[in-house]
């Protein structure tokens, strides 16, 4: 006799009372790694102007990469600074005072979702200090 396969079972708990959220308005995407997962962030950018034709797009990355991330399609606006807890090649570690400027300017955006391309705990804490209610990314397991 054949038996049905079991469902996986979920961990933590899930609120069954969910609903799906609003269509975003104002998004931002979030890159501060280095220029190759700009270039990976970037590939995000078109199917999520197809699924949102409405969406304001912004991109937040390294001071570095600012100049590819403004040739990003869809695009709106750019936010640039350096994390303090890391370094952008051949550079000094990024300045507290300056992304913590950044991030004011983030939470003044009053974004409503943000799509983290790659997220170290750093990246995906201040996110979520912005305010931005609907955040967006990898997960990781210990």
């Amino acid at each position: 006799m054949i038996t049905p396969a079991q469902p996986p079972k979920l961990r933590g708990t899930v609120n069954q009372n969910l609903t799906r959220a609003p269509d975003p308005r104002r998004l931002l995407l979030v890159s501060l790694d280095n220029l190759g997962d700009l270039v990976f962030a970037s590939a995000l950018t078109p199917p999520l102007r197809r699924r949102f034709p409405d969406v304001s797009i912004t991109l937040w990355c390294k001071q570095y990469t600012r100049d590819i991330g403004e040739l990003v399609p869809e695009v709106e606006r750019v936010i640039a600074s350096d994390p303090y807890w890391d370094r952008a090649p051949g550079q000094p570690r990024g300045g507290r005072l300056r992304f913590l400027a950044a991030m004011a300017q983030v939470r003044f955006g009053k974004f409503d979702t943000a799509v983290l391309a790659a997220a170290p705990w750093r990246t995906a804490r201040a996110v979520a200090r912005c305010g931005i209610p609907v955040r967006i990314g990898l997960g990781r397991r210990k």
